[in-house]
């Protein structure tokens, strides 16, 4: 499925033009429910895809949004294995592959629960009357919205929001493992959490590397079981998708790969290098060339992207067109995408010193990649990061300001992996099928406990390749080394110059970066954003000064948020 709101019949007026927007967008109705005071609507992908519903076994049925392997099994037999499972309280946790939200449903009201990292978002209004897994359904059935500062600040500057904020005061977002029932009213609980495997820190190297290829071993056997020939890799010339491409080599797979980028760049060149010893079929994606201008500028296009992209993307609503193509192109023929976001649960993300840490040295290090200069006096760096700090310290259950490394460890999957890369997973899923082998809890446990020695230069990581699938380890890397031979001395002294680089330092990179404006593309001209909403920026001047927003990304941003105020006509 690719979308679904639940809303108040007492809202049916907005939801019904809510209805008929989906669907011209693309988003063909799958069915349309009332339960109790509530109607649910269920969308599929925009593939065509989608659409889940099946009977359970206490007489309701159950629908689906998102991705679910389980078991080995795909699309209706999954749902209804997993809800007979659910019914009886034997999930089995290992089998379970996917972002998902699902919805169990009865004549007395709506049960929603999503998977158990969280990592697939779904949206509630302040007052408990609506619920989807599209932002921008929230902003169409709210009757007010209103500017949430502190929100405003972190999508600007990074991408995305945390927590449960969003910039709009009135939408929130669900926490993981959120069992929401829809009776009279809404009520938000936890579901109870994964068992969580023993703790790794006692394992040698052997043993981590036993252990780490076993469990991929099971999760692309799973794969192929599911998807068997439609599998394809996002490649590159690093590590996970090599590691990606290894799991199903052992899986017994001889996927089709496509990579992103011209001729000779690096990416381009090792692929090719890869596809053509291992006889793989290679597509080679230069996105400058997916569209033309007509295409670029059109007005409808443009309005069309804003629903299929639900609203705001982690890069800006407004583009050219050409990532509405490619990722649609992904699904051609019933093709089903693998990306390895995430897979740096096996290295050293942070490249913080091992040791107690400050969560206040993770968000300067990585989380502060904003312009003082370039805000307006709202702007307080301390505020921006004390929210940034009270966020980490919700996710990791604790109310310490220092914290082990381990912890720090688990603010990769539990922040930038739930946050940042849970966003565009919600995006993918609206276009189609997609997986993320590294997102799920069952490969994402006891990483945060792998010592550091063993993540740095992706040295676990390239035993893992090497076990898994020997031959994939000899080809070049784009590190300028083999995954199958030690990290030459200048590429450990890059890592060491980014792990001795104190907070401070690193918090100012940005700001060196980006001190001159950049290139911006003809989407962040005036022409073209003119068509759309009053280019003087009037909400966002609160915030910022647009003149000295450098960062092309950083001021799609910025524009995406004026377009929304504008439309909605928020409140502070």
């Amino acid at each position: 499925m690719g979308a679904f709101f639940i809303a108040g019949n007492d809202s049916s007026a907005r939801w019904q033009a809510l209805d008929a927007a989906h669907r011209a967008a693309g988003l063909a109705l799958a069915r349309r429910v009332e339960i109790g005071g509530h109607t649910l609507f269920q969308y599929r992908k925009l593939d065509g895809e989608g659409g889940l519903c099946v009977d359970t076994p206490d007489g309701g049925f159950a629908c689906l949004t998102g991705q679910l392997l389980y078991r080995g099994t795909i699309g209706d037999e999954a749902l209804r294995l997993y809800c007979a499972d659910l019914a009886q309280n034997v999930v089995d946790q290992e089998r379970v592959i996917g972002q998902f939200a699902l919805l169990l449903c009865k004549d007395k009201g709506i049960r929603l629960l999503t998977d158990a990292m969280g990592f697939f978002q779904v949206y509630v209004n302040r007052e408990g009357e609506i619920a989807s897994s599209s932002f921008w359904a929230l902003l169409e059935l709210a009757p007010r919205l209103s500017i949430d500062t502190t929100g405003v600040y972190q999508y600007a500057w990074n991408g995305a929001t945390f927590g449960g904020r969003t910039f709009i005061s009135e939408i929130r977002r669900l926490p993981a493992g959120a069992d929401v029932v829809f009776g009279e009213r809404m009520t938000v609980g936890r579901g109870s959490a994964p068992p969580t495997p023993p703790r790794e820190t006692a394992m040698s190297f052997a043993e981590l590397v036993d252990t780490h290829s076993q469990r991929l071993r099971a999760l692309f056997a799973d794969l192929a079981k599911g998807f068997d020939g439609r599998l394809h890799v996002s490649f590159s010339s690093g590590y996970d998708s090599r590691l990606m491409l290894a799991g199903l080599k052992a899986a017994g797979l001889r996927p089709r790969l496509f990579v992103y980028g011209q001729e000779h760049d690096s990416d381009v060149e090792i692929a090719r290098q890869i596809a053509i010893g291992e006889g793989l079929v290679l597509n080679v994606i230069d996105k400058s060339r997916l569209v033309d201008s007509d295409t670029a500028s059109s007005l409808s296009r443009q309005k069309r992207d804003f629903i299929r992209f639900d609203a705001w993307k982690v890069d800006g609503i407004f583009d050219d067109g050409a990532d509405a193509v490619d990722r649609m192109s992904r699904h051609v023929d019933g093709a089903v995408p693998l990306n390895g976001s995430l897979g740096e649960i096996y290295r050293n993300f942070f490249y913080i010193p091992d040791g107690e840490t400050a969560l206040k040295a993770v968000a300067d290090s990585f989380f502060s990649a904003y312009a003082p200069g370039a805000c307006t006096e709202r702007f307080r760096a301390a505020a921006y990061v004390d929210a940034l700090v009270r966020t980490f310290q919700e996710e990791l259950h604790s109310q310490e300001h220092c914290v082990s490394r381990a912890q720090v460890e688990r603010l990769y999957p539990l922040v930038r992996g739930r946050y940042w890369t849970g966003r565009d997973v919600n995006l993918n899923l609206r276009f189609g099928r997609m997986v993320f082998p590294f997102m799920q809890a069952q490969v994402i446990a006891g990483t945060e406990d792998i010592p550091l020695s063993f993540k740095n230069y992706g040295y676990l990581e390239s035993k893992v390749i090497e076990r898994l699938a020997p031959e994939l380890a000899a080809y070049p890397s784009g590190y300028g080394y083999r995954f199958c031979d030690p990290p030459p001395l200048r590429h450990r002294a890059r890592n060491w110059l980014t792990l001795f680089r104190p907070p401070s330092l690193r918090r100012r990179s940005y700001r060196l970066r980006f001190a001159r404006r950049m290139a911006f593309p003809p989407y962040l001209g005036q022409q073209h954003l003119a068509r759309f909403m009053d280019t003087e920026m009037p909400y966002m001047r609160r915030f910022f000064h647009p003149s000295r927003l450098h960062d092309p990304d950083a001021f799609n941003r910025v524009a995406t948020m004026e377009y929304l105020f504008q439309r909605y006509n928020a409140q502070e």
